[in-house]
């Protein structure tokens, strides 16, 4: 089961497990519960949790992600927006968050970041003021049925058809085929974010296709799937009230946002360098990990959180 974030609090069970309908938030509660027992296995007992969703996720989604660490037998401290716990983690690798020598929290002059977040099976971008440990979502704008996954279809079907040409079969037709097929297409995009070509070969039915691909035609086959980005990010920005020159850094978050086509595009766009200083595969995680430590301090001690997350709802 692949990509079931997309059908959270939809209340679409498109998922078949060995025959059985399994809602999404039940998959979502076996990788909570996984990722629980993982981590148990360095730091002891694990009760508490913060949880990430994307800033585009609604209110039905929000409390089936909830409900999925219930399921997983968590306590849910809070819900955030993926793009502002990556924004979290930026401000403590860059020393937003750290206390001077007397113990106080220094200010610093606001920032204003753009966080483009295109992961797996989802795309985010946000637009926060960072001032001191104060975190303000400006606005926000994304699509939950584009991420990774599409890209790697692109390269899937082109496989299919070179296939298909050359020997007049579809190797989609065969499940362990075409589970290959999606294998090798994550590792042609992979190894196209490093190099300027590379090739796969196809197998189905006794019979194989040695298929050439450079990053120039990945480019133009998914041209489509990055401009959507572009539109929102641009939409984005204009909700905001703001131009690009008004925009300090451009975060790049997600790992699909490792491939070379989306630097070019927003360096393009926003005639800036995107910033990779934080690591789009962990960045969520350590910024969801910063503010679990912080509401949980509070209900020690009492002591006021020292970071402050202002969301917009990107629904009504």
């Amino acid at each position: 089961a692949e990509c079931f974030k997309r059908d959270v609090g939809t209340f679409v069970y498109r998922r078949e497990v060995h025959g059985i309908q399994v809602p999404p938030e039940v998959l979502s509660a076996f990788v909570l519960e996984q990722l629980k027992r993982d981590a148990e296995q360095r730091l002891g007992p694990i009760k508490q949790v913060v949880i990430t969703v994307p800033a585009f996720f609604d209110e039905s989604r929000r409390k089936a992600t909830q409900d999925a660490g219930r399921l997983a037998g968590l306590e849910v401290l809070d819900i955030i927006n993926e793009p502002t716990a990556a924004a979290v983690a930026y401000g403590h690798q860059h020393g937003f968050l750290r206390r001077d020598s007397a113990g106080e929290l220094a200010e610093c002059d606001p920032m204003t970041v753009l966080v483009y977040d295109l992961g797996g099976g989802t795309f985010d971008v946000t637009i926060l003021e960072i001032k001191g440990t104060q975190f303000r979502a400006i606005a926000t704008d994304g699509d939950v049925q584009l991420g990774g996954k599409d890209f790697d279809e692109r390269i899937v079907e082109h496989l299919a058809e070179q296939f298909i040409r050359q020997h007049g079969a579809d190797p989609r037709s065969d499940p362990h085929d075409a589970a290959q097929l999606w294998l090798d297409a994550q590792e042609v995009k992979h190894t196209l974010s490093q190099r300027s070509s590379t090739h796969v070969v196809v197998f189905h039915a006794g019979l194989r296709t040695r298929v050439e691909i450079t990053r120039q035609q990945f480019d133009e086959m998914t041209r489509d799937l990055l401009e959507r980005t572009e539109t929102t990010t641009s939409i984005v920005v204009k909700e905001a009230g703001l131009n690009w020159s008004q925009i300090d850094r451009v975060l790049l978050v997600g790992g699909s946002s490792r491939m070379p086509m989306v630097a070019e595009m927003l360096e393009r766009v926003t005639g800036k360098t995107p910033d990779r200083s934080a690591s789009p595969d962990e960045a969520i995680a350590h910024g969801a990990a910063l503010y679990a430590g912080m509401l949980m301090q509070q209900s020690i001690d009492g002591r006021a959180t020292t970071c402050q997350l202002i969301n917009v709802n990107s629904h009504s």
